[in-house]
C-alpha cells in the first residue's frame, strides 16, 4: 500500500515538473515573441518616420518648384500679354505738341504774318515752320485748320496780329474784342474738334475757328447750343 502511494506522489510529482517546465519555456517564447514584436513596431515606427519626414521634405521642393514655375508663367504671360496689348498710341488724335507743350512764339515778329495778295483779306503766316492761312471779312477772322495749334500764350500773339491788321467788334457791337477774348473763343473750338467723333457732322466746323462778335465770351456749351438749338438746361 505504501509503495502504490509512493509511486502515485512520484507520478504527480513528475506531471507537475514537467507541467511547469511548460509553462517557463511557453512564457519565455510568448517574451521573446513579445520583445520581438516590440522591436518590429519600433522599427517600422522608425521608418515610417523617416519616411514622412522625406516625404515632406521631397513634398516642399515639389511645391517649391511648382511656385518658381508658377511665377515664371507669370511673368511669361505678363511679358505675352504686353506684347499682344501695347500701349495705344494717341499721337493721332491729340494736338501736336510744340516745344515741349511750351509757346515757341516770343512776338508777332515770328509768324511772319503777310498779306501775298495784298487785298486785305487772304493772310499768311508762319506757325511751328508750317505755313497757316487766316481770312479777313467784314467783323470776322477765320484762321483755316486752327485745331492744330494749340498753346494758349501762342493763340493770343497770333490774335494780336490779326487785330494789328483788323480790328472786330465785340458782341455789344460798340467795344472791340481783345486778343485773350479771341484766344479763348479759339480754345473751345479745339476743345470740341477733339471731342467730337470722326462722324460727326460739326467736326469739320471745329477744324477752323471763326472769330466774330457773336461768339464772345461764350463757353463750348454756350456754342453748341447756338449751332444746335438744343438746350439740357
Amino acid at each position: 500500500m505504501c509503495c502504490k502511494k509512493r509511486k502515485i506522489i512520484c507520478i504527480f510529482l513528475i506531471v507537475m515538473i514537467y507541467i511547469l517546465s511548460g509553462c517557463s519555456d511557453n512564457s519565455e517564447a510568448n517574451i521573446e515573441n513579445e520583445v520581438g514584436e516590440q522591436s518590429v513596431t519600433e522599427a517600422e515606427l522608425t521608418e515610417g518616420k523617416d519616411q514622412t519626414e522625406e516625404d515632406g521634405q521631397t513634398g516642399e521642393s515639389s511645391q517649391k518648384e511648382k511656385s518658381d514655375i508658377s511665377g515664371e508663367g507669370r511673368a511669361s504671360d505678363s511679358s505675352v500679354k504686353a506684347e499682344e496689348y501695347p500701349t495705344p498710341d494717341y499721337k493721332d488724335s491729340e494736338p501736336e505738341p510744340t516745344a515741349a507743350g511750351k509757346g515757341i512764339l516770343e512776338s508777332e515778329d515770328d509768324l511772319e504774318l503777310s498779306n501775298p495778295a495784298g487785298d486785305g483779306s487772304s493772310y499768311s503766316f508762319t506757325y511751328d515752320d508750317k505755313i497757316f492761312k487766316a481770312v479777313y471779312s467784314t467783323d470776322h477772322w477765320k484762321i483755316i485748320d486752327s485745331y492744330k495749334i494749340t498753346d494758349i500764350n501762342d493763340m493770343t500773339i497770333i490774335c494780336q496780329a490779326l487785330i494789328g491788321e483788323h480790328k472786330i467788334h465785340g458782341s455789344d457791337m460798340k467795344s472791340y474784342r481783345t486778343a485773350e477774348d479771341m484766344a479763348y473763343e479759339w480754345k473751345q473750338h479745339n476743345i470740341a474738334y477733339y471731342i467730337l467723333s470722326d462722324d460727326s457732322r460739326w467736326k469739320d466746323n471745329a477744324r477752323d475757328v471763326d472769330l466774330n462778335p457773336e461768339d464772345q465770351g461764350k463757353s463750348l456749351y454756350e456754342l453748341y447750343q447756338d449751332r444746335t438749338g438744343t438746350n439740357y438746361r
